[in-house]
């Protein structure tokens, strides 16, 4: 039973926290509505951002040598990896021609109005814009210049014929120029391409540090490798302007291809000078010994070797052939991998193998006659040298077309191009999460202001006081509007106060005729017929009601007293029109008799006793025989008798009166008035021995979680 019961108790909760956020749907929407709009400003006066993309694929060269001599000119193709040109790509030798080429380290932006004039501009789409092809001040050369830090400032003067002003940082006019026309003066070059604005408008520009220049572009430069190990590198940059980006971005593109072929290039020029230079030397070689054979032959009476010989020196220059081959291609290989590579490893067994035949050719060699050993020497000398001097013949003439067909190893796949929709701001996603903030906030307001407000919200918390409720009084549009023309208005008469008067159809007036008649049957059983009205704290509306009250109560053919027993602000002189001088306070004080202070009012049936002067003591004369004697007085005479009090936790003029009272009520205001206050007010009206008869719920709003309603005015027995 319990489970179920907090289970119905949480379920109500929920609900009655609905219905609160229901209640404040307009302060909700109010919230939602602003952040929304603050969404849309953010989003149309931000600056667009855009992004290009351009695509490079860097070829990775794997050579699988065969050892013959004409694949040398692979061995000029770098062999780079895609992290290796990332970095070639952001170093200063690709940015810094970039920035050179396109004169990046010219800085050039309108100058708005502060904090706001910016917004203003991106909103309406009227940015002013220049476009600088070149600027030379004397500072760029001369350190001693008055303007060391470079700053200049362009201003429109004519924006139809394209003139300006040119300007230092102290708005002092250096020169005056047109649009598209160079101006030369004074060690100043400056030429504008394209000045839009109106006249007046102000442009700064700045000649930047070209190391803090090529730092910033690296910054904005984005390069990532698209998968694993494909080679592919996406270079993406952002900013503002797309043309301006794509033109940055091809060129570093092209600055990377042409560094990457002049890099292949240089390596190749660099061995084909190597070799071209050792080819006279080798000659030189070569014709020596051709001359020692030569030479040998004569001094022997051209001696020719027999069979045997002929065919050792043969394989023996075969095999010193292929080992002179071997080594060009061991220092090839040996650039491209390590000595564990297989490729290296069966290039060394080749090696091993031939060294071990030429060893047992020598052997065979030096078994011969000393004539044949010097012969063979001879012969083996001229046709390494031989050899040595084709193969480099034939590695010149390749490296010469290795150098003028040189490709790198790095290709354009993808030109540079701007995505047509910006990157940032993200308009809808803003525009989104500032409605959802919004509402969050909104409801967070509702749900805090909720939990921390002290005033009554609901009805039934009177219940768990004790105290009967006998009305809820709604909050009246009418009442307000008088209030407001009462403030407005300098003279005043009851037409403009009395609700009843002038508005008796009212919502709240109808719930005063409800009450009328709650408290009709309630004071036939009471001591007497005296009602008194007060409250716990000012401002809760308990003079609209005791007032009004009175006067419903006259409506209804009964003859009526109302007593204005707050002497120290009663304002029931100027509400009902009053002309008599004296009132409670001088009868009171035994200034005046009783026939004096009783006024008839404009409205049939009802009397009135103001509260007359301020007096030093209220309090004090409130405690004389006088006030018991008025009340009997007025008991007797009239058919029902309205007291209005002050408020009671102010002051104790509420507690003295309502001893006399035969109802006493207790008027609180809806989300104003705390339980506690109402505790408080309780507990001294019965130290004072006074039994508080009602509570009235004053100024009730229309509410969805008010189950009460309007119309719900109901008498509670005691």
């Amino acid at each position: 039973m319990d489970g179920n019961s907090n289970l119905n108790h949480d379920e109500i909760d929920l609900i009655n926290l609905f219905k609160s956020l229901l209640d404040s749907w307009k302060l909700i929407l109010s919230i939602t509505c602003f952040f929304t709009i603050l969404g849309v400003l953010y989003v149309k006066s931000t600056p667009l951002t855009y992004q290009a993309v351009a695509r490079l694929q860097v070829e990775t060269q794997h050579q699988h040598l065969d050892f013959h001599v004409n694949d040398i000119s692979n061995l000029f193709i770098s062999q780079s990896t895609a992290n290796t040109e990332i970095e070639i790509i952001k170093s200063r030798m690709v940015l810094g021609k970039t920035v050179d080429n396109l004169n990046l380290t010219l800085y050039s932006s309108p100058i708005f109005t502060p904090i706001i004039g910016k917004k203003i501009a991106y909103f309406l789409g009227d940015v002013p814009e220049i476009k600088i092809s070149l600027l030379i001040t004397p500072e760029n050369n001369n350190k001693s210049s008055g303007n060391r830090d470079g700053n200049y400032i362009v201003k429109i003067s004519d924006a139809k014929k394209g003139l300006y002003d040119f300007l230092n940082k102290n708005n002092e006019l250096i020169f005056s120029g047109e649009v598209g026309k160079l101006v030369n003066k004074n060690g100043y070059q400056l030429l504008i391409l394209q000045l839009d604005g109106e006249v007046g408008q102000k442009f700064f520009i700045k000649k930047l540090n070209r190391y803090n220049t090529v730092s910033s572009l690296r910054s904005r430069l984005s390069i990532t490798e698209s998968g694993k190990d494909t080679g592919i590198l996406q270079l993406s940059l952002i900013g503002s302007n797309p043309l301006r980006m794509e033109a940055v971005l091809n060129d570093i593109a092209n600055n990377e291809l042409a560094q990457n072929i002049d890099h292949n290039a240089l390596e190749a020029a660099k061995s084909l000078s190597f070799i071209e230079n050792q080819l006279p030397e080798v000659k030189q070689e070569l014709d020596i010994a051709e001359n020692k054979l030569n030479a040998f032959k004569v001094s022997s009476d051209s001696i020719d070797m027999d069979y045997q010989a002929k065919s050792t020196l043969n394989v023996l220059a075969s095999v010193e052939s292929k080992l002179i081959d071997l080594g060009f291609k061991e220092s090839e290989i040996s650039k491209l991998y390590t000595k564990e590579h297989p490729a290296y490893v069966s290039l060394l067994q080749q090696q091993r193998a031939l060294l071990k035949r030429k060893a047992e050719l020598e052997n065979e060699v030096s078994a011969m006659p000393k004539t044949n050993q010097k012969i063979i020497t001879l012969n083996r000398d001229v046709m390494a040298a031989q050899h040595i001097y084709i193969s480099l013949i034939n590695k010149v003439q390749q490296l010469r077309i290795s150098q003028a067909s040189t490709v790198g190893s790095v290709r354009l796949i993808d030109s540079a191009e701007t995505s047509p929709a910006p990157i940032k701001p993200k308009k809808a996603l803003i525009v989104v999460l500032a409605t959802l903030l919004g509402g969050m906030l909104s409801i967070a307001i509702v749900l805090l202001k909720k939990n921390f407000m002290r005033g009554i919200d609901d009805p039934r918390q009177i219940s768990s006081l004790g105290l009967p409720l006998y009305a809820t009084v709604p909050y009246s549009v009418n009442q307000s509007k008088l209030l407001k023309k009462n403030k407005s208005s300098s003279e005043f008469n009851e037409e403009v106060m009395l609700l009843a008067c002038l508005y008796p159809d009212d919502l709240a007036i109808e719930a005063i005729k409800s009450l009328r008649t709650s408290l009709y049957f309630s004071i036939s059983t009471a001591k007497n017929k005296i009602i008194m009205i007060s409250g716990s704290s000012p401002d809760l509306g308990k003079s609209f009601l005791s007032k009004n009250l009175a006067v419903v109560f006259s409506q209804a053919k009964k003859k009526v007293l109302f007593i204005d027993t707050d002497m120290r602000k009663g304002k029931s002189t100027k509400v009902f029109n009053l002309k008599g001088k004296n009132g409670l306070s001088e009868y009171l004080s035994y200034q005046t008799n009783l026939d004096e202070i009783v006024e008839n009012s404009n409205v049939e049936n009802l009397d009135v006793i103001s509260c007359g002067s301020i007096p030093p003591n209220p309090s004090e004369l409130l405690m004389g025989n006088r006030l018991s004697e008025l009340m009997e007085w007025a008991n007797e005479n009239y058919d029902i008798v309205i007291v209005d009090t002050p408020s009671l936790l102010a002051v104790t003029d509420a507690a003295l009166v309502g001893k006399y009272a035969g109802a006493n009520f207790l008027v609180g205001r809806f989300k104003k008035t705390s339980i506690h206050e109402i505790e408080v007010a309780k507990e001294r009206f019965h130290h004072a021995g006074v039994e508080i008869t009602g509570f009235i719920l004053n100024s009730v709003e229309k509410k969805i979680s008010n189950t009460y309603g309007y119309y719900n005015y109901s008498y509670v027995d005691k």
